[in-house]
């Protein structure tokens, strides 16, 4: 769990940080505090999540290796934007895992 975490605070900062003098980022010192706490949040609410993330992720991993073409589907309207984060960290040593809208959808690498 705690390497998950880590995956996911080295993401969020990779991204902060590679969008600085790029148009539509952050320009002033309140914008950029205003970003990098959106960020954090993303985080924060990841670490207090984890028992329900962890949950999703073994029904994933479970109807991954139960599909029948190896490709799995999960609607993931019911969680936050910083949980699917994880939930897709989570997944990606293992398995190709894309995330749009609500839709995830997933199979083994």
């Amino acid at each position: 769990m705690l390497q998950e975490i880590k995956n996911l605070v080295d993401s969020e900062f990779s991204d902060f940080f590679a969008g600085f003098g790029n148009p539509g980022e952050p320009e002033t010192e309140e914008d950029i505090v205003r970003e990098l706490q959106k960020r954090m949040d993303v985080v924060c609410m990841a670490i207090f999540d984890m028992s329900t993330i962890s949950a999703v992720v073994s029904e994933i991993k479970a109807g991954v290796e139960n599909a029948d073409a190896g490709i799995f589907e999960k609607d993931l309207s019911e969680y936050s934007v910083g949980q699917k984060s994880v939930i897709l960290a989570e997944l990606s040593g293992e398995y190709y895992a894309l995330c749009c809208g609500d839709l995830l959808v997933c199979n083994k690498n």
